[in-house]
């Protein structure tokens, strides 16, 4: 993500906690938030769809309401006022009856999400903002982005015309709270030309916070950081250089690096990469998580937007993976089949309550 998206993403987030407020999301009160407007109508032209403000109304409805996770969902659904069954004209009146049912439902399911108190609702209320703001955002970017920059937890880039990425290899671990601790990274290489350029690009992005000294970037073995960038949102720019120009006779080479993360904010639940050239025959993704927090659901994705992969899909569709472990590793190989350049593959998870 890059500051413009995360700058919008934070605004869209302003604009929904302001907007569950009072009568919840009205006409006209969602007339009072010009950029959020602004972001459905693009959304809906995008697809030759109306873009009256009744419209982004129910966009914005249908994009609550496809969030994942019924934990988010209902609370948000409810604050601002698209359940129709809690139609009170006061934020607090709406979570009280919400909780109360919550509270009494007969139904197990239901009753799992129960709360203690009005401030947990205003807590999940809180989550599924960001998740639709996130959403929002990275969605509007990549309308407007021609090029289809990644825009990602975590990329990485190298130069195709000259070096191509064979294959990527991911181990993700994470804290107690459940913020990312480490990400080691290996990389195997190929060049497609001869003396090709040493230098390798890549690019991260801590979403879950943005300040200055988040991310650092370390080699492990076969390559050093020749330049290292940051940002005012803490997103972290390295060059990686080898140790000797490859050519196409030196077949595959290897290399790892290290990214540190020193935050104690859980990360958003999501990691993904996308190749940028039909070279690329495998991707691994190993996730090593606390046993204090480990995450309930985790499935894989492959798709062709870098935020379809966070919505969970249906049981049938065996995407859901195994919990080793007692469920603190996970991990996912793409291989056996041809990757797709420019198409999203990653792994996602919903967190324990």
């Amino acid at each position: 993500m890059d500051d413009g998206t995360a700058d919008a993403r934070r605004r869209y987030t302003r604009s929904l906690k302001e907007l569950r407020q009072d009568m919840g999301c009205t006409v006209e009160r969602l007339m009072e938030c010009p950029e959020l407007v602004a972001a459905l109508r693009r959304r809906l032209s995008s697809t030759h769809r109306p873009t009256t403000i009744e419209t982004c109304v129910a966009e914005l409805k249908a994009l609550v309401e496809a969030l994942s996770d019924p934990k988010f969902r209902g609370p948000l659904l409810v604050a601002l006022r698209f359940d129709r069954k809690y139609a009170e004209d006061t934020l607090t009146a709406r979570r009280t009856s919400y909780s109360t049912d919550l509270k009494h439902s007969t139904d197990p399911d239901v009753r799992k999400y129960r709360v203690d108190s009005l401030r947990t609702l205003e807590r999940r209320e809180n989550d599924g903002i960001e998740k639709v703001s996130r959403f929002l955002a990275e969605e509007i970017a990549q309308i407007g982005d021609s090029e289809g920059r990644v825009k990602t937890e975590h990329s990485h880039t190298g130069e195709p015309s000259t070096l191509a990425t064979e294959a990527i290899s991911y181990t993700c671990q994470f804290s107690a709270a459940g913020a990312i601790v480490q990400n080691d990274v290996r990389v195997w290489l190929k060049a497609l030309v001869p003396q090709a350029n040493p230098q390798v690009t890549v690019e991260y992005r801590y979403y879950s916070e943005s300040r200055p000294g988040v991310l650092d970037i370390e080699p492990i073995f076969g390559c050093d950081v020749a330049r290292k960038s940051e940002n005012s949102a803490g997103g972290v720019i390295a060059t990686l250089e080898l140790p000797k120009r490859l050519g196409s006779d030196d077949g595959i080479y290897v290399f790892a690096y290290r990214v540190r993360v020193n935050s104690e904010v859980r990360a958003e639940p999501v990691l993904r990469w996308k190749p940028l050239t039909e070279h690329t025959k495998r991707i691994e993704f190993q996730l090593l998580f606390d046993p204090r927090m480990t995450p309930s659901r985790v499935w894989w994705f492959r798709a062709a937007s870098d935020t379809k992969g966070e919505l969970e899909p249906d049981i049938r569709d065996r995407q859901h993976l195994e919990r080793l472990d007692r469920g603190s590793y996970v991990y996912k190989i793409f291989d056996g089949r041809p990757l797709e350049p420019l198409l999203h593959y990653g792994v996602a998870w919903s967190w324990e309550p």
